[in-house]
């Protein structure tokens, strides 16, 4: 019994030796992967891995062996030769040496005919199994283990489409990479693209076109990953991975080292990179003896790694189903339309496992399948790279199937496409932080949080990003400690403020009324303007400004009032001398008898006076002189006045108006030709920022008047380091001071208590605000699409309409003004005023005290009797004698009738 038993063992074990068997592959090489036999020795690496007895959990059983056949290119003349068209490569080099060599399988890479058109594919439509480790057409019939073209495409196209770039160059070579540019530009109208293709062919030509061009956002993808990758370092040596740009690496799993990617971080570009989701421990499970980490192999050599270990399971598989391994070979047949099927394509078709480059499965065409992409996106520190001390999270993660990915990690995919991204950030934190300062009515710090068109308008990108994105947009609001938008120190080379957080990486986003300028431009990228915000001059009011109460007498200096004043004494003594000595005069008439006595007193010292004063004014006296002298003096001295007064007229208007000055400023003109109003800005505010660098030459002019100014009288400067400090100087500044600064935030502080500015200059200039973010990042077109959402919508015009001159009236600051001047009001602005007749009146009120004071002196001493003409002073000095003027003169008067006292002459 015991002696049957070993026999049957025996047999059982013999039967076991005899069905061990070698399965025999081929591995071609081109161009590239010949280069230093590296990936000769990466296949051996996989095949001695797929045979037993190397410790590891192997894939063939014992007495089952994998063997290799290397084809490596013919050497003529000592030098490799290479196939350069797809007839020799076919039929000279993969049907003739396969036809020989019993090869179960081969791998092909595309480099085989570097010329030939996805050589892998039209190879695996005449050889099959064949394992392609370059794209290939979609309808072929190989074993692709590079991810299609269409796929690919789809990949980038969604990428692009979550950056929302709108200008874009897409750098690509040949074959397959051609396919995906042709792509691309085929999709540019769909998703308003405008694509600009280059083929590499000279990679000095294509650095001047990079930097003659004005668009910073590049897409590379090479069917050769070794011509990306020095594409790649040719770009980094020449400054073309500097602050400004984004380049999209579209290759997979770009082999780039350490240093590539610190060269990177230092030029300050941002950079996607795709890399293929791989298990953590995915290097443990294989064995190699390549010293270089796994994340540095070409993507194309991870391939070719897979390759070998997923025929090898495949080959397994088929001996399990079958017992033996594949027994033919599908080579070249004669009618490619109907090629004889490998036995074991069924076998790699229902295949799955993780492998170094994913996971390896494929569909009924042989396409790759069920892998998942997970997208880096990064600057400075965030630039991934396989052994970062820190580890850089992925951004978002693209793939192929869904619903595996969903059954495989047991977990919902967050997104409506294939594309699940996250929104971007420049750090490894959550949420995007964003910077801002309070500038009211765009932002107020109420103490409990913020209020303004800034934070409702970061809410309405956040629910565009969110509904039209398909991305949630968490952010938090920070205030600049520094109080100011930011200054470029020409010494340190450094921002401060807003900008230098921004510039520092310690923010994602500016959000204030910041002015795109060309100098920030130069260190920040701005999206498109989500405001054109008018520029507006804040003045004090008319009726606030206090002016001398007597300007009224400044037409004339002080030496022309000394020189009318002695005029108009000169004038009155003449007209004394001249009444009182010539026989012509009144007096000698009145003394001969020819007219009235009481005539004689017309030009005695008080009426001369009055006389010459009354001329002044313009107004007629009693009597005029009557004689020739008195006459010409009459005449030249009204003329005199008339000079004078009209004179005087002519330059009071500008005195009583002096107040006006600034409502009729009505551009940058203006302010250039007067010099009696200051005018000044809020330091690194849109306003300085606009005239500063603005190509308008009286914009420019004011700029350097200002300060040069400033430069002069640096006690006195009339540059503000806050908006609160221009306006309180507007306010004290007694109309000297004009304020440039946007307009909608000047209304804003006019309309608060107390009511005493006045926003004038109209809409002569506008400054646009956008949101700024550091050169280069992703952010930018993002934002930007979702602002040309908002705007196309209108809803950022009816946000700002319906609050800013309601709701936003910072708290704590005193009341509300009206908003609108009513037409009378508006008038008066141009019409003097009460405040404007001051002196007038204080000269009235003056006239009227003075008169008062006479009139009471006057009855005191009529009622006191000292007056002349009171009947206390009659009566003392009797009765007097009354002119009858019914008697004529002649005839009353004696001949010889003594002249009367002084006091008859009185009663006279």
């Amino acid at each position: 019994m015991a002696n049957l038993q070993i026999c049957v063992l025996f047999i059982i074990c013999f039967q076991g030796l005899s069905q061990a068997t070698d399965v025999t592959i081929g591995a071609f090489y081109g161009e590239h992967t010949d280069v230093d036999d590296v990936y000769k020795r990466i296949v051996e690496d996989a095949e001695q891995h797929v045979n037993p007895g190397t410790g590891i959990d192997n894939i063939f059983q014992p007495g089952d062996q994998l063997r290799v056949t290397h084809f490596i290119p013919n050497v003529v003349n000592n030098r490799k030769m290479f196939s350069t068209n797809v007839y020799q490569a076919l039929q000279l080099d993969v049907c003739a040496q396969t036809a020989s060599s019993g090869v179960k399988a081969i791998i092909v890479p595309n480099d085989l005919c570097v010329e030939c058109k996805g050589i892998g594919g039209v190879i695996g439509d005449a050889v099959n199994p064949t394992m392609a480790t370059d794209m290939s057409p979609k309808l072929s019939q190989a074993m692709k283990m590079y991810p299609p073209v269409h796929e690919m495409t789809s990949l980038l196209t969604e990428l692009v489409n979550y950056t929302k770039w709108v200008d874009f160059l897409v750098l690509y070579d040949i074959d397959s990479a051609n396919i995906v540019a042709e792509s691309m530009m085929d999709r540019a109208d769909q998703y308003g693209w405008s694509v600009r293709p280059y083929q590499i062919q000279d990679i000095e030509e294509l650095k001047k076109i990079l930097h003659k061009s004005t668009v910073k956002n590049i897409l590379l993808f090479c069917e050769y990953e070794e011509v990306a990758i020095r594409v790649i370092r040719e770009a980094i040596d020449d400054n073309l991975m500097s602050d400004a740009y984004h380049w999209i690496l579209g290759n997979l799993n770009v082999p780039l080292t350490y240093q590539d990617v610190d060269r990177i971080r230092e030029q300050g570009a941002y950079v996607t990179r795709l890399q293929v989701q791989t298990k953590s421990n995915v290097a443990f499970d294989y064995n190699t003896q390549k010293a270089e980490p796994i994340d540095e192999w070409p993507f194309r050599l991870r391939l070719t790694y897979d390759s070998v270990i997923t025929l090898g399971h495949a080959f397994a598989r088929h001996k399990e189903r079958t017992g033996t391994f594949p027994k033919h070979f599908s080579r070249c047949p004669g009618d490619p339309s109907d090629p004889e099927i490998s036995t074991a394509l069924q076998d790699l078709k229902s295949l799955t496992f993780e492998g170094l480059s994913g996971e390896v499965s494929f569909n009924e065409l042989g396409d790759r399948v069920n892998y998942t992409v997970q997208i880096y996106v990064g600057k400075g520190r965030t630039v991934y790279v396989h052994n970062d001390v820190e580890e850089v999270r992925p951004l978002g993660h693209w793939t192929q199937n869904i619903r595996h990915w969903e059954r495989k990690y047991n977990s919902k995919w967050d997104s409506k496409t294939r594309l699940n991204m996250g929104p971007f950030r420049n750090s490894e934190i959550d949420t995007i932080t964003i910077v801002s300062l309070e500038e009211p009515p765009y932002l107020i710090d109420t103490g409990r949080g913020f209020e303004g068109f800034i934070p409702e308008f970061l809410k309405l990108i956040a629910k565009v990003m969110r509904e039209e994105m398909g991305q949630e947009f968490e952010y938090e609001l920070e205030l600049v400690s520094e109080g100011d938008y930011g200054k470029f120190d020409v010494v340190t080379r450094r921002w401060s403020g807003m900008m230098g957080r921004l510039v520092d990486g310690y923010a994602d986003i500016a959000a204030a009324p910041l002015a795109v300028t060309s100098q920030r431009d130069e260190a920040v990228d701005f999206t498109v303007a989500y405001m054109k915000a008018p520029l507006g001059i804040l003045v004090k009011h008319p009726s606030g400004v206090r002016e001398y109460p007597f300007a009224i007498v400044f037409p004339f200096e002080w030496d022309a009032w000394l020189a009318n004043l002695a005029a108009l004494i000169i004038a009155t003594v003449l007209f004394i001398i001249i009444g009182s000595f010539n026989p012509r005069e009144w007096k000698a008439a009145a003394e001969r008898g020819e007219e009235s006595p009481e005539t004689a007193d017309s030009f005695n010292f008080w009426n001369s006076w009055w006389f010459s004063i009354s001329s002044v004014f313009l107004q007629s006296y009693d009597r005029s002189p009557r004689s020739f002298a008195g006459r010409t003096l009459a005449a030249f001295w009204w003329l005199y006045v008339l000079m004078i007064v009209f004179l005087y007229l002519l330059n009071l208007s500008p005195f009583l108006k002096v107040s006006k000055t600034s409502v009729f400023i009505r551009d940058v003109g203006d302010l250039l030709h007067q010099s009696t109003i200051d005018v000044g800005f809020v330091k690194g505010s849109p306003a300085e920022d606009y005239f500063k660098y603005s190509d308008v030459i009286d914009y420019r002019r004011l700029w350097e008047h200002i300060h040069s100014a400033n430069s002069m009288h640096s006690d006195d400067s009339t540059i503000e380091e806050e908006v609160e400090d221009a306006v309180r100087r507007v306010r004290h500044s007694n109309g000297e001071y004009a304020f440039i600064h946007d307009r909608r935030i000047l209304e804003h502080e006019s309309q608060r208590w107390p009511c005493n500015l006045y926003i004038t200059g109209g809409n002569f200039a506008e400054v646009e605000y956008g949101l700024a973010v550091p050169s280069g990042s992703p952010l930018r077109d993002q934002l930007s699409y979702a602002i040309k959402v908002l705007v196309k919508q209108g809803v950022l015009d009816e946000l700002w309409t319906n609050h800013s001159n309601g709701e936003w009236v910072e708290k704590g600051k005193g009341g509300r003004c009206d908003e609108r001047l009513d037409e009378w009001e508006r008038q008066g602005l141009f019409s003097l005023t009460s405040v404007d007749l001051k002196g007038v009146y204080y000269m009235m009120l003056l006239g009227f005290a003075f008169s008062l004071i006479f009139f009471v002196i006057e009855v005191l001493a009529f009622q006191l009797g000292i007056a002349p003409s009171s009947p206390m002073h009659t009566r003392s000095h009797g009765s007097r004698p009354s002119y009858n003027a019914d008697v004529p003169l002649k005839a009353a008067a004696p001949q010889h009738q003594p002249p009367p006292d002084d006091d008859q002459k009185m009663w006279i």
